[in-house]
């Protein structure tokens, strides 16, 4: 019997005896929707999806560190967090999902051998946001009915693939996230060939979010393979300092801000922008209308996100403008409004003449920007040496341009937005500064 057939025939007994000790109709009775965010979280280039894994049969058990010391290092460059919750095999347990939910907003895939549909409520009661489900463990009809099911309660589904009859099986089980693990979980060796994703991502049809599973360890191993996103933990796991080494693997995001044209949505995606930001503020020089914004996001290819900015309001008309134009994140700026918004929330805190103002909050992205009545584009920037010892995922904007982005790469951000630094005009975007602007911080 093979390491995988035993870890099927253990999972078995064990949802027998979950299924006794949790009744499904009482966690039905307690679940909320969630909003597919994990999918919108890894649109974009080279996403770093972090993993808790405390052991695995191929590596031996990780301790010393508590759920929340690795959810809590993982927060500052992981778009998305995966919870290994098998007991039997990875020392994981379903019950982490609560606590890693505790300290941070990125999503959270359950990664499990999943092959009942009580273990899709389970995930979701425990507050998944998503699930992995592997092609070469489930039937057709099976794998079909168990992604419906997780698109039912608000999750996305990562189905795991490792060959090319695997993928089309995905595929037509309406697959939206394919997992290419480079590891064949099959096999005795479980021997990683990180081409294994380059061989399958051709045949992967366009409207797919790609995400590499297994084998990374550098920067340049991602850029390499070039997916939508990865999937790491054993590395991550035995490193010594697990934020130096997440900050060595993560790519410096792009944004540009202030879009209010096809042609510079186009022009900025062509120099290799990863978040495209779209100003709802109508006494911005930028403001955009909800009809055009939706016309330029609807026609966005998946590697880059869509951002829309928002100054005050209520938490249901910026809802409402989220799901008509089909942004990707909900930029706030103004006074903060507590809510349950419907995409993930990147919160702007100004910086002043003698440091931070606005009070923190925690969400999935923190942007710091120049305190100006402009909200945004400004053309002014900051000391930056105010940041140090800030938490999180950040973004630094502030009148940034390609002379003086270096002194913010130096704090290592998750990314940098600039407005008017690559501009002709407020709202005209300037390709050559955008290409320039692009170059000094992938340099």
């Amino acid at each position: 019997m093979s390491i995988l057939e035993k870890i099927v025939e253990a999972k078995r007994k064990e949802i027998a005896k979950r299924k006794a000790s949790l009744k499904l109709s009482t966690m039905r009775k307690k679940l909320t929707n969630a909003s597919h965010n994990f999918y919108r979280c890894l649109k974009g280039r080279n996403n770093i999806i972090a993993e808790i894994k405390f052991a695995s049969p191929s590596m031996k058990e990780v301790r010393g560190r508590t759920v929340k010391e690795v959810a809590e290092a993982y927060d500052s460059y992981a778009n998305a967090i995966s919870v290994l919750t098998d007991r039997e095999f990875f020392k994981g347990d379903v019950s982490y999902i609560k606590e890693v939910s505790k300290h941070t907003k990125a999503p959270i895939l359950r990664k499990d051998f999943i092959i009942d549909d009580y273990q899709v409520y389970e995930s979701r009661y425990y507050g998944a946001d998503a699930i992995l489900l592997i092609a070469q463990l489930l039937p057709e009809k099976k794998l079909s009915g168990l992604i419906s099911l997780t698109g039912k309660l608000g999750m996305d589904a990562l189905v795991e693939v490792h060959t090319k009859d695997e993928l089309q099986k995905a595929v037509s089980c309406g697959a939206k996230i394919i997992g290419i693990n480079n590891r064949d979980i099959s096999s005795e060796k479980m021997e990683v060939i990180l081409s294994i994703t380059k061989q399958l991502i051709p045949h992967v049809p366009k409207g797919i979010i790609v995400v590499s599973e297994s084998g990374f360890s550098s920067r340049k191993d991602i850029l390499d393979v070039n997916s939508n996103a990865v999937l790491i933990g054993s590395f991550l796991m035995k490193s010594g300092n697990i934020t130096a080494s997440l900050s060595s693997m993560h790519r410096c995001k792009v944004k540009i801000c202030g879009i209010t044209s096809m042609e510079d949505a186009k022009m900025a995606i062509g120099h290799g922008a990863d978040l495209l930001g779209f100003n709802f503020y109508n006494l911005s020089e930028r403001n955009i209308s909800t009809a055009k914004a939706k016309e330029i996001i609807s026609s966005l290819p998946l590697s880059v996100q869509s951002v829309g900015v928002f100054v005050d309001g209520t938490v249901e008309g910026i809802n409402s403008m989220a799901e008509s134009t089909g942004i990707d994140f909900i930029q706030l700026h103004g006074n903060y409004i507590k809510g349950k918004y419907i995409r993930p929330v990147i919160h702007v805190r100004k910086v002043g003449e003698n440091g931070i103002e606005t009070p923190f909050q925690k969400e999935y992205i923190t942007l710091y920007d120049t305190k100006s009545a402009r909200h945004g584009g400004s053309g002014k920037s900051f000391n930056p040496s105010f940041l140090k010892g800030q938490s999180g995922k950040i973004i630094i904007a502030g009148g940034l341009t390609q002379k003086n982005v270096s002194q913010a790469l130096k704090l290592h951000p998750y990314g940098v937005d600039t407005a008017s630094g690559v501009e002709k005009s407020p709202g005209i975007k300037d390709g050559r500064k955008v290409k320039a602007f692009i170059e000094a911080v992938v340099a």
